[in-house]
């Protein structure tokens, strides 16, 4: 007998709390969250980004308050630097990233484990589907 299936809500809340408590337990070991490491890895991609286009980016994962905080936590560990309101990384932010994405590598090979790339392509049409879908009705 085939387990019952439940909500696709079900999955996708799972699936996002077991991605923040590995990437916590991963990156703790550098001083970090989750949205720290977004934060860091979206301005070492960036390369320069205003805090306003750092704020649209990272919307879904924090609030304006929560990222002034990630930015002056990282800019107080001499990560970070703000100049001519551009965001960007310290050689020693450069040099934290290359650790952390290591360790960030090897976990998302774990959770991408068995899974081929049509299979994961097909998921982000349809969860990319299901967001038109609602943000079309509100």
């Amino acid at each position: 007998m085939e387990p019952k299936k439940l909500p696709i809500g079900y999955y996708v809340k799972q699936v996002d709390e077991l991605l923040t408590k590995g990437i916590d337990e991963i990156q703790n070991e550098f001083a970090l969250n989750r949205k720290g490491w977004q934060v860091l890895n979206t301005v070492f991609q960036k390369g320069e980004i205003s805090r306003t286009d750092l704020q649209s980016l990272m919307k879904p994962f924090a609030d304006l308050e929560a990222l002034n905080v990630i930015v002056a936590e990282l800019q107080e560990r001499q990560l970070m630097i703000e100049k001519e309101e551009q965001l960007s990384l310290t050689s020693k932010g450069i040099e934290l990233h290359k650790s952390c994405l290591q360790k960030q590598q090897a976990f998302r090979q774990k959770a991408m484990a068995n899974i081929s790339e049509l299979q994961y392509e097909t998921t982000l049409t349809t969860l990319q589907k299901m967001i038109e879908n609602l943000q079309s009705k509100l």
